[in-house]
């Protein structure tokens, strides 16, 4: 019985996966026209839309674009938003991939998913964090608060503000890109070096969430609060789980029942 619902179990997967990937796709091609078309020196042709809105949908429009900083010129605030933003989901990507390694690692989904799906989304996930990190480092050399340099940007611990947090997060990034481009080099380096050297995953994780903890501006909020508290939580005890269950080996499917 349990070996018959293992292929719906992974239909079920693929398609969970494949409906994920066409959501935050999507955000994160939102994110990107935003920037493009903000980035124009020119304004947005708010005024030019009288025969598509009224008048009074046209000025809320054009306040709101106002209030979000857009165009991207001059001292807009909207580079600050977008890079906000895109952290905060790039966080929420780093801490997924973080749970499903170890989740693969504890052999609690390996007898019942292919070893292809979820290795593939695995490699989605941390994809997905690594676009939205590298996103958020490099948008920020248009903001003008911060004034940042590609220097800043790409050498740790250089940057005026905040230069230990600011490197912190640098440091996240460069092992973060070092962990994906493993998945692509696993056939080169062999299975055992690869899973050695995926336990950097834990530093890139420490010293991303003391980024987001020192020089986060939205640490304060309730629910960035709890999604910290969550990913702390939640790889602590798979952490925990993986240590007691390390020996073991899973049952197979038919003795179990």
């Amino acid at each position: 019985m349990t070996t018959s619902s293992a292929p719906s179990n992974a239909l079920i997967l693929e398609i969970a996966t494949l409906l994920t990937g066409i959501v935050l796709g999507t955000v994160a091609a939102a994110l990107m026209v935003l920037f493009i078309i903000a980035a124009q020196p020119v304004s947005l042709p708010v005024t030019g839309l009288s025969g598509i809105f009224p008048a009074d949908i046209q000025s809320a429009l054009a306040t709101q674009l106002q209030a979000m900083g857009l165009p991207l010129v001059g001292d807009s605030p909207a580079y600050w938003y977008l890079a906000r933003v895109s952290a905060l989901i790039g966080y929420f990507f780093m801490w997924q991939s973080i749970l499903w390694g170890l989740l693969l690692s504890t052999k609690i989904v390996k007898t019942r998913i292919s070893p292809a799906l979820t290795f593939g989304i695995h490699e989605f996930l941390s994809l997905m964090g690594l676009g939205f990190a590298a996103f958020h480092a490099f948008v920020l050399l248009g903001d003008g608060y911060l004034k940042f340099g590609l220097a800043d940007l790409l050498i740790p611990f250089h940057a005026s503000f905040k230069p230990a947090a600011v490197g912190a997060g640098l440091i996240s990034l460069y092992l973060y890109v070092l962990l994906v481009a493993s998945f692509y080099l696993r056939k080169r380096i062999g299975q055992k070096v690869w899973r050695a050297f995926h336990y950097t995953t834990f530093l890139a994780y420490i010293t991303v969430t003391a980024h987001g903890l020192l020089v986060g501006s939205d640490g304060s909020l309730v629910i960035v609060q709890v999604m910290y508290f969550a990913a702390a939580t939640s790889v602590l005890f798979l952490v925990y789980y993986r240590i007691l269950t390390g020996g073991k080996k899973p049952r197979p499917v038919a003795k179990a029942l």
